[in-house]
């Protein structure tokens, strides 16, 4: 990556991944390069006591069972079987699923302007499911106020 406060983020948005603890196969739909989490959250979910802490990055994942996460990098890993998830949100954040990875809206392209330039350098659209759904102005969400908090440590 070009900017080095981004240089440790490993994965791109419209990647399929797994939880390493939690068990559960997700989409990444967008992500930090540091947890932006409130101290009080890093807290509760035991942030600090990870490996990397704080200072790894997170993502914002489409869960399977329909929820939206914030997982720490740690946690996560590619898919053995990358597949289309289902949740009801993956129509407003990707156009289609290509192969092993979903395919961002124009709207993640320009927020995350790197994972698109990697993505137009893979395959051609060969094999593309479209998605159900339009690309929404929304209103731009805290990162944080997400429903669970993955971070792989215990309660």
């Amino acid at each position: 990556r070009s900017d080095s406060e981004n240089s440790k983020v490993l994965y791109a948005t419209g990647q399929v991944m797994y939880h390493r603890r939690y068990h559960y196969r997700c989409v990444i739909s967008g992500w930090d390069p540091v947890c932006r989490a409130s101290p009080a959250w890093i807290q509760q979910m035991g942030v600090d006591r990870l490996p990397a802490g704080p200072r790894q990055p997170f993502y914002n994942v489409l869960v399977a069972d329909g929820s939206t996460r914030y997982a720490a990098q740690g946690s996560l890993r590619p898919a053995d079987v990358p597949a289309p998830t289902p949740h009801p949100d993956v129509g407003r954040h990707f156009t289609a699923f290509r192969g092993t990875r979903y395919i961002p809206t124009e709207k993640l392209n320009t927020a995350y302007p790197e994972d698109a330039a990697k993505l137009a350098s893979e395959a051609s659209g060969e094999g593309d499911v479209a998605m159900g759904g339009t690309e929404e102005e929304e209103e731009e969400e805290d990162a944080c106020s997400d429903e669970h908090g993955d971070t792989g440590l215990p309660p």
